[in-house]
């Protein structure tokens, strides 16, 4: 009698797409085993036995479906049945591809193996259609690790000659149409030569048929590399050699292993019945489906059953742990539809995402390939000598050497050399928007190019994702650096199946606190690769200075390499208006490696050649006139006796000192307009006149951006490094000594309000936008002369300035209203201004605690007596001003606030009270300050009843605990959201309602 065991005994799936695989699978059991029952949502019909030691489930196709989708569908069906299956096998025939490197016959055998790039197994027909042809996306997963092991010890056995193949294959011998002498002759025609007509090649010409040396046994041989899985049969030997060359040789071609890589870890196990030409038939197929079955008996054999219970199941490989990945995949549903693949791509993207590395200009042609040749290079793009580096690049280089240009070329150099790699690439600008600088853009920039160029790393994105969107409910949020890191950390430690090889350019862009953090991360990501076997690639740059650690890498210093210099040569005689061997010699011997001295000094020699005739002299005295420090290159561009240089000193100080960066028209209208305010030009800007204003007004040192809109930066971070050091801007202008960047913001704050004054005085939606249109720099002086006004108080301004900013904020009546109508109409409804329309009726002291401006909340509390902002005063969505400063994580304003007279349990608004707002963001130091303050620990109200099914709900576990032993109760009130304490709404919200319940028994007990 069959043995009856239970689904959680079976741990390999063997999944089979024709009867006549079945057939095999079933003759390869050493034991049968009784059926099981099953779900009644399981289509499948399963064959269930033992081969060795390991209890198999085998699975087919239902009978006249094949391909991917059907495969998918059946393991899906599968791995919930039997959650226990640790991999799968797909064994069957597949058509082979002979070539040169791989002598492939009928009967053989191919195991999938990552090969040159690939996984093991490549979808050849899935993509997009593009303007330049078809485009193929997406990758599919390595085979896992045990099985990868498996196949290195049957390779070593039949090296060793010990292999039980024949054996195996022997086994269904006394069935005659799966023996050898049934299959009849195998026989290769040349590419080119197409099938004659008949169902069998006795028409088709000898004379086509390509010799081959006789083999010295009848044993099939294994073959080990990539498989092509498409949904159609492939009959055309043309067509696959093109896609075998494409993907860097392919061994054969089958139709449902796709369907299965990233959704049923497995290995593929094809035995080649055919040649996937026109000539193929069904002759070869049972003896080509016995040796592959064979083989996938040799591969279980070589995998000791102890070793199964060390590694996860399919589910658990899937999902990493997460429930939504199983209840998503058991779904049935292959792709997330395509609003949320949108939505949740559009979390990590931002405009200027790779705006930088579209600004670095293109090497000159014959420059930088030296970096190619070094051997640093080398050792990098090698991977020798890991224990010392790591696998990590640095580039190093002083201020203007042309690192960044270097990057982008070895950027396009590697996509060339690692075509089947996934590259990523971040290029760190000083000069750009917040994100652009900092690690938070970084990590997004990361995360992003990494699910757009991986589906199986989408898939796992995607999970996190739906855990946001689940949590924040009906919230704003964004990613926060540790989600990012966690993310990029487990691609690293699990889910990456290609090598992986990441640029980093401009470290000492980084917002200066943040750079080692960056350093340190990217370093832990080198030790997990090589501790989980990841083939992982980092190259960095940036200047020696400030200091960096870097435990294990390879140096490289662009200034002292020789080849450095030529290309300077090079670059010289490429954009030197006049050739002169002397000339060009002085330049590069000034030079001194920096790149950026030789664009501006060649600059400025082309235009000292075009003033006179003497063209050749000219330059040369130029030459001899021009210092060979960059600094000081910056420094004769300016002259104090320039006409225009008010408005010099103006420009650079918007493109110095803006929060973020201007558009050209923005900037052209600000410097036109200057103190008064006054704008003139009543048509469209020419923006050919704008183009030429800047290049002239700014030496050359501001460049636009092509950005969508276009923007406007320096054309290298030394221009800003010069400008802020050694006095240079009060040397240009004295009335902003002795603190350049506090008097240049009060100045920006000034021309703001200079400009809102003209207009303050429209009232309908249709004026703001004919004023928008009108004046181009409107919307970012209403956007930013909060920043200004507080950035020049922090700096300490006192005195004059600070009573006329002062006198501006008491003066809010005049203004406030217009500016919130004003920016609520202007701005897109989701950007930095989205929160106004919720908040029209609120009052100044509201919008700037909202805001964050702790200086300007100050200037307009009352203080010594004298008259000021009502603290109390009620509106806006968080109800009064303490609430709004709580719910935004502003501290210092809540303790400003609190000094002032803040009632700490002001009722209203969408929290209810302060405290909830604090907890529910997650600000223990303003729970703290609140509660210290006397708010009521249980006060009842608001979106989440009370703060502490807040602080719950958002997964604050220590605020939790505060506020449990400050007295607060597990009472639950109905709420705006239905929350309870007991509902956390992910793995966090989970530990921190196990400590809920555990603190609140501990206080309980006291």
């Amino acid at each position: 009698m069959a043995p009856r065991l239970r689904h959680d005994d079976y741990t390999v799936g063997w999944i089979c797409a024709l009867p006549i695989e079945l057939a095999a699978a079933q003759e390869m059991l050493d034991e049968e085993h009784e059926d099981l029952e099953q779900d009644e949502h399981d289509t499948n019909l399963y064959s269930l036995g033992k081969v060795g030691e390991h209890n198999v489930v085998i699975v087919c196709l239902p009978a006249g479906l094949i391909g991917n989708h059907p495969a998918t569908a059946v393991a899906t069906q599968l791995r919930a049945t039997f959650k226990a299956v640790r991999f799968g096998l797909m064994v069957g025939i597949g058509g082979g591809v002979p070539s040169a490197e791989a002598d492939i016959r009928l009967g053989d055998v191919v195991i999938s193996q990552p090969h040159s790039g690939h996984g093991g197994v490549i979808q050849y027909d899935f993509g997009k259609a593009t303007t330049s042809g078809f485009q193929r996306t997406g990758f599919l997963n390595s085979p896992p690790t045990i099985l990868l092991g498996a196949v290195s010890k049957l390779r070593s056995k039949q090296d060793r000659r010990k292999t039980r193949l024949m054996e195996h294959i022997a086994k269904l011998q006394w069935l005659p149409e799966f023996t050898r002498e049934t299959a009849g002759p195998d026989v290769l025609f040349e590419a080119e030569y197409i099938h004659e007509e008949g169902p069998t090649c006795q028409s088709c010409s000898a004379d086509r048929h390509v010799n081959r040396q006789p083999r010295p046994n009848e044993e099939p041989a294994v073959h080990y590399g990539t498989i092509a899985s498409g949904n159609q049969v492939i009959k055309h030997a043309t067509v696959r050699d093109t896609v075998s060359k494409e993907f860097g040789g392919v061994l054969c071609f089958e139709m449902e292993a796709a369907g299965l890589m990233n959704n049923f870890p497995g290995l593929v196990i094809r035995g080649i019945c055919d040649y996937a030409d026109s000539h193929k038939n069904k002759k070869w197929q049972p003896y080509a489906a016995g040796a592959a079955a064979g083989c996938a008996k040799e591969i279980l054999s070589v995998i000791p059953r102890a070793e199964m219970a060390t590694i996860r199941t399919v589910l658990q490989s899937l999902t990493r742990g997460d429930n939504t990945a199983i209840n998503f995949l058991d779904n049935g549903k292959d792709r997330a539809p395509e609003n949320e693949r949108e939505a949740c791509i559009r979390t990590l993207g931002f405009l200027e995402i790779d705006s930088r590395e579209q600004d670095i200009s293109d090497a000159v042609q014959h420059t930088c390939d030296w970096l190619f040749d070094t051997l640093e290079f080398q050792k990098w793009r090698n991977r020798t000598d890991l224990g010392t580096n790591n696998g990590v690049l640095c580039i190093k280089g002083k201020p203007g050497a042309g690192k960044s240009t270097l990057m982008k070329h070895a950027l396009e150099h590697c996509k060339n050399v690692f075509p089947n790699d996934l590259i990523i690439a971040y290029f760190f600008n000083a000069r750009g928007s917040a994100l652009e600088k900092s690690p938070l853009g970084m990590l997004r920039s990361i995360a992003y190019q990494l699910i757009q160029k991986d589906v199986m790393l989408f898939d796992q994105f995607l999970i996190k994702f739906r855990n946001k969107q689940t949590t924040s409910q009906r919230h704003e949020w964004q990613w926060h650096q540790r989600d990012l890191k966690a993310f990029i950390t487990e691609v690293i430690k699990r889910w990456i199946s290609k090598p992986l090889l990441l640029l980093v350019d401009a470290l000492d862009e980084c917002n200066g606190a943040d750079m080692q953090d960056v350093v340190d991360f990217l370093e832990s990501l080198s030790v997990h690769a090589n501790k989980s076997g990841t083939t992982l690639r980092i190259c960095l740059s940036r200047r020696h200075h400030p200091p960096l650690i870097i435990a294990k890498s390879l140096e490289l210093i662009v200034e002292n390499n020789k080849d450095h210099r030529e290309d300077i040569a090079t670059y010289i005689r490429a954009k030197l208006a006049i050739r002169d061997a002397k000339i060009e010699a002085e330049i590069k011997k000034k030079a001194n490696g920096i790149f950026m001295w030789v664009v501006l000094v060649v600059r400025l020699l082309n235009k000292a050649s075009r003033k006179i005739s003497g063209k050749k002299k000219a330059m040369k005295d130029a030459l001899e006139k021009i210092p060979s420090e960059l600094e000081e290159v910056f420094r004769i561009l300016f002259d104090k006796d320039d006409e225009d240089i008010a408005e010099t000193v103006l420009m650079l100080q918007w493109v110095l000192f803006s929060e973020e960066p201007l558009t050209p028209e923005e900037l052209y209208a600000a410097v036109e307009a200057g103190d008064t305010g006054v704008w003139s030009q009543s048509s469209d800007i020419d923006h050919g006149s704008i183009r030429q204003s800047i290049e002239h007004l700014s030496k050359g040192l501001i460049e636009i951006r092509d950005t969508d809109p276009a923007t406007v930066q320096f054309i290298h971070l030394s221009v800003n490094d010069f400008l802020l050091r050694n006095k240079r801007l009060q040397t240009l202008d004295q009335a902003l000594d002795p603190d350049p960047v506090t008097a240049s913001h009060r100045r920006l704050w000034a021309y703001c309000w200079s400009h809102i004054r003209q207009v303050n005085n429209t009232s309908t939606n249709e004026a703001y936008e004919e004023l928008n249109h009108k004046y181009p720099f409107l919307k970012f002086a209403a956007s930013h002369i909060f920043d200004h006004a507080e950035k020049t108080l922090d700096g300490g301004a006192v005195g004059e300035v600070g009573v006329e900013i002062e006198k501006w904020l008491r003066d809010g009546s005049s203004w406030l209203e217009w500016w919130k109508y004003f920016l609520n109409v202007v701005t897109p409804s989701d950007g930095d201004f989205g929160y106004l329309k919720y908040n029209m009726d609120a009052g100044l002291l509201y919008m700037l605690s909202f805001r964050g401006y702790a200086s300007l909340a100050k200037c307009i509390l009352a203080e010594d007596g004298e008259e000021g902002a009502e603290v109390n005063a009620q509106g806006g969505q968080y109800g009064n001003a303490l609430q709004a400063a709580s719910s935004r994580g502003g501290q210092q304003i809540v303790e400003l606030l609190l000094k002032a007279g803040a009632e700490a349990n002001a009722q209203g608004g969408q929290y209810g009270n302060a405290l909830q707002a604090a907890s529910s963001r997650g600000g223990q130091q303003i729970v703290e300050l609140l509660l210290k303050a006397g708010a009521e620990v249980n006060a009842q109200g608001g979106q989440y009843g009370n703060a502490v099914q807040a602080a719950s709900f958002r997964g604050h576990q220590q605020i939790v605990e505060l506020l449990l032993k400050a007295g607060a109760t597990e009472v639950v009130q109905d709420t705006e959201s239905e929350v309870t304490n007991t509902g956390g709404a992910d793995t966090e919200g989970i530990s921190v309602e196990k400590s809920l319940k555990r603190t609140y028994s501990m206080v309980s007990e006291r």
